[in-house]
């Protein structure tokens, strides 16, 4: 029997919850509802081909950011987009719950592509990690008021809709965001993950039928930690319309993941460098 999953039976509740809200009345006016617009760019990105993993991708990735009131579309490089006053940025299709000069919550859906085993050569025995879809609810306090210099408290629940070994993820971070000028925004982040047996199991672990296969031992993880991460980032408003970006983060596994037989480094870097076109300046 299955086991760790019964936390995220109660998502389609959570999603229920979400979707009633939408009903409540909100603190916006009419025309900042409706208002739309957009965000467009290029990114590139050089990060481990999986986490654990002592070999590095670099590929060229859209950077999109859509809004019509509550509603966002947004690509996984967010970090490079000009965030919205309450500062969240979930990837994917997302709607704001919540929205006040403290508190901050929203719900999103977002495509995982999963994990192939010609992604790393030491996947090449393992099980695929299917594709899914994944709903995540996150939330956010803002620990001070200031436009210049805003810190904040967040975490986001995220779990698999469909049912395909995605598991369920947990994170909690602290940031900070601060406009160094007029055009230059720095940020500054640190957190940690958590994850339950599920996805530890189909990202980390090393199933007996495979294990000989793939020249290592058979690795069944449960729920734990999984791994902190800090990072910054420089945005340069170039031109009243274009944003320059860059990112670079360090992430540090921990627990089961860790401990799995797939890990050669336990500390990775991630580096992302972009250009966006915004629709709508300041």
């Amino acid at each position: 029997m299955r086991d760790a999953t019964s936390p995220f039976l109660r998502l389609p509740a959570l999603a229920l919850a979400g979707l009633a809200s939408l009903l409540a009345p909100t603190s916006h006016a009419a025309d900042d509802e409706a208002a739309f617009n957009y965000q467009i760019g290029l990114a590139t990105a050089w990060k481990p081909s999986f986490a654990g993993s002592d070999n590095y991708d670099v590929s060229a990735r859209p950077v999109v950011g859509l809004r019509w009131g509550r509603f966002r579309l947004t690509s996984s490089q967010a970090n490079l987009i000009e965030g919205p006053a309450d500062g969240s940025r979930a990837p994917g299709a997302s709607v704001s719950l919540v929205e006040s000069s403290r508190w901050s919550s929203g719900l999103a859906l977002r495509y995982d592509k999963g994990r192939s085993p010609s992604d790393d050569p030491r996947l090449a025995a393992l099980p695929e990690v299917r594709s899914t879809l994944r709903a995540r609810l996150y939330g956010r306090y803002a620990l001070d008021g200031e436009a210049d210099d805003q810190r904040a408290l967040s975490a986001a629940l995220s779990g698999d809709l469909l049912g395909r070994d995605g598991g369920v993820t947990l994170s909690v971070d602290l940031s900070r965001r601060v406009a160094l000028s007029p055009t230059l925004r720095w940020t500054q982040g640190i957190g940690l993950g958590a994850a339950d047996a599920t996805y530890l199991r189909s990202h980390h672990g090393v199933p007996a039928a495979s294990a000989a296969a793939a020249g290592l031992p058979a690795y069944r993880p449960g729920a734990g930690l999984t791994d902190a991460h800090v990072g910054t980032g420089l945005t340069w408003r170039m031109h009243p319309n274009w944003r320059l970006g860059g990112t670079v983060g360090l992430t540090y596994l921990l627990g089961p993941a860790a401990d799995s037989p797939l890990t050669q480094r336990r500390s990775s870097v991630g580096l992302v460098v972009g250009l966006v076109y915004i629709s709508s300046p300041d």
